[in-house]
């Protein structure tokens, strides 16, 4: 785009010896407007002589540079002729121009500048070349010249070529700064150009090439329509006489937009608030303010564009709190500030506890009328009504001093003398949870807040910790902590994820069978995997490691191996008929793990397929039981809904 005054030389030499060739050749005679092609591009600079009645006399001046004596006037169709003149460089100090004609040997090209003001030729030098530079001019100026050439020789002079009107480029944009920022505007000034008539803005993204932002009079520019949290450059040059004159470019300024106005919900719970929102673009962290009865107060820092939650602790209930967040950018040791967000409040009060009655059906009665065992034949035949569990928390979970009415259940295992079932909020508000129950009074004694919304789908008990399945990973909680808590009567525990696996493919269901943790994945239209894996240091920090791997079909929610070594896997899929892939069956299979240790496992063939109700999910054995958990009750338009995890006969299914 810009170039050094050398490159700009050799590329108009190029030009001008095309110009030669033309001449010479008959396809150019003289002109009074110039053109120099820009490297890389097809633009020209192009300057017209000013109107002038010809050519004027001028005697020829002696060797000190006087011009005493006239010499006759050479006729026109002679060889004393200059023509062509052309600008082929200029600096803000210097112009360097160029022509084409011939000299006798003895003879000079000598050079003038025309005072227009006066109407006269001044004498500034000679050449033998037919280049010329005129240094130590004034930037930002327009000059004209001309060129006649003297042989003193055969005594004769040429007429003034006519004239070139040239000019010195501006000097560089000095001073270039931010004015003013908001999160799609940058203002940005600098120190005003002496003879400028305008100036060229340039702008690129991190990482991008200049292009030109703007052309404006003043030395001020506003760019709009920008990205919040963006970081931009920019750099100016000043144009005179021409917008193709163009002096340096300045030093570059690295500047960036605001960050976009947060967007923020409050939560109140027991005690506490929790103020949320969405991540901002190029946020560096965020300031949170509380109002306090008289005005808001600065409450707490939180560094890091996705730290994007705070929960405000040791509140009183019964009143309202209410919140601000503002965005912050550092820059080149700069803080921008975003707009600070609109005013949020949330009542903060006494939560309700995790509902544990049954969502659907109140008793056995209800149970025996609903669709979902009327029209399940298989289910109805084999399902064993009194070893059921309701599964608590659909209607409302009470999640470490948060509620939700939004909770879907999902993964089941057992743990020495406790069920555990767990659920994601479908509205993604609340954490996902576990709920610990009584494995024989069959009531919620425990709810546990997972650290994150996982959707949970498997859980398995391995004799020492409760993993947890999250996308491509597993997670393993020490069940000593949940002893714990159940020890205390504790109602609510928050717990971490310490250790994590990463696997090879996704994770949806878990069992642990024969000292293997067995991860199955979900796939609508491909068939899955089922991955067994060793544990390490299970009473220490556990870690996975791939033992074997194989392929098992669609839609498994829930994987369960018997005593015998059947496999069961929990299939489903959608709501109801009207939705592609819609499923819920039981299939068994008899696997051969006979070569487990090599790595290898085969499915075998398909046994036996039973009927479920609709959308059930993870499964587990324990004792003589098959159970069944199921997530219909959580969808209203569902059918064939069931609130229960439901038992079987282990042997009524796979035998």
């Amino acid at each position: 785009m810009y170039f050094t005054s050398r490159k700009k030389r050799k590329i108009a030499f190029a030009v001008f010896a095309a110009m030669m060739t033309g001449i010479f050749s008959g396809g150019f005679m003289g002109t009074t407007r110039y053109a120099i092609a820009a490297e890389g591009g097809s633009d020209a600079a192009e300057v017209s002589a000013p109107e002038g009645d010809g050519v004027q006399e001028s005697p020829a001046p002696d060797s000190s540079g006087s011009e005493p004596t006239s010499l006759p006037t050479a006729e026109p169709a002679g060889v004393l002729q200059v023509t062509g003149l052309q600008m082929l460089d200029n600096t803000t100090d210097s112009i360097t121009m160029a022509w084409l004609g011939s000299v006798t040997e003895g003879g000079s090209y000598y050079v003038y500048q025309y005072n227009m003001e006066e109407e006269r030729y001044d004498f500034l030098g000679s050449s033998q070349e037919m280049f010329y530079t005129c240094s130590g001019l004034e930037p930002a100026k327009k000059y004209y010249f001309a060129v006649r050439v003297f042989d003193e020789k055969n005594g004769t002079q040429s007429e003034f070529s006519e004239r070139l009107e040239a000019y010195t480029k501006p000097e560089k944009v000095k001073g270039l700064s931010l004015q003013h920022n908001t999160a799609s505007e940058i203002k940005i000034s600098w120190d005003a150009v002496e003879g400028a008539d305008g100036y060229e803005v340039y702008c690129a993204e991190p990482n991008d090439t200049y292009v030109l932002a703007g052309i404006v009079n003043e030395n001020v520019f506003t760019d709009s329509g920008l990205n919040s949290g963006k970081t931009y450059r920019y750099k100016v040059c000043a144009y005179s006489c021409a917008e193709e004159n163009t002096g340096a470019l300045s030093a570059a300024l690295k500047t960036t937009t605001l960050p976009a106005k947060p967007v923020v919900k409050v939560k109140g719970g027991e005690k506490k608030a929790r103020i949320t929102w969405a991540a901002v673009t190029g946020a560096s962290g965020y300031y949170l303010y509380c109002y306090d009865g008289e005005e808001f107060q600065y409450l707490s820092t939180l560094v890091g564009k996705g730290s994007t939650f705070y929960i405000h602790q040791n509140l009183e209930n019964g009143k309202y709190s209410k919140y601000k967040v503002e965005a912050y950018r550092i820059l080149n040791g700069t803080e921008y500030k975003s707009t600070i967000s609109d005013e949020k409040k949330a009542m903060v009060a006494k939560q309700k506890s995790t509902v544990t009655s049954p969502r659907l059906f109140k008793n056995k009665e209800g149970f025996k009328n609903s669709a979902a065992y009327k029209k399940c034949e298989d289910f109805k035949k084999k399902v064993n009504y009194a070893k059921t569990y309701v599964i608590p928390g659909i209607s409302g979970t009470n999640v470490d001093g948060f509620y939700s009415s939004n909770m879907c259940p999902q993964g089941l295992t057992f743990a020495k003398s406790y069920m555990l079932l767990s659920a994601y909020d479908r509205k993604q508000e609340e954490n996902s949870v576990l709920y610990v129950l009584d494995k024989t009074g069959k009531k919620l004694i425990l709810t546990v807040a997972l650290p994150n919304k996982t959707h949970a789908g498997g859980i398995a008990y391995d004799g020492y910790n409760i993993w947890v399945t999250q996308s491509k990973k597993v997670h393993a909680i020490p069940f000593a902590e949940i002893e714990r808590a159940v020890s205390e009567n504790a109602k609510t525990l928050q717990v971490a994820f310490q250790y994590t696996s990463e696997l090879t493919h996704a994770a949806s269901t878990l069992t642990y069978y024969k000292n293997k943790l067995w991860v199955g994945s979900y796939d609508e239209l491909k068939s899955g995997y089922l991955g067994a894996y060793t544990i390490k240091d299970k009473k220490g920090k556990p870690t996975l490691s791939q033992y074997a791997l194989t392929r098992i079909p669609t839609r498994v929610q829930g994987i369960a191996f018997t005593d015998n070594g059947k496999l069961i896997l929990s299939r489903s899929c959608q709501t109801d008929s009207s939705k592609r892939g819609f499923l819920h069956v039981l299939d068994v299979y008899k696997p051969d793990l006979s070569k487990l240790s090599d790595g290898a496992i085969t499915l075998g063939k398909l046994l036996k397929t039973w009927d479920m109700p609709t959308m059930n999910e993870e499964i587990a054995v324990s004792g003589n039981y098959l159970y069944v958990s199921f997530e219909s009750a959580a969808f209203s338009t569902a059918v064939k809904r069931m609130d229960r995890v439901c038992a079987f006969k282990t042997k009524s299914i796979t035998e």
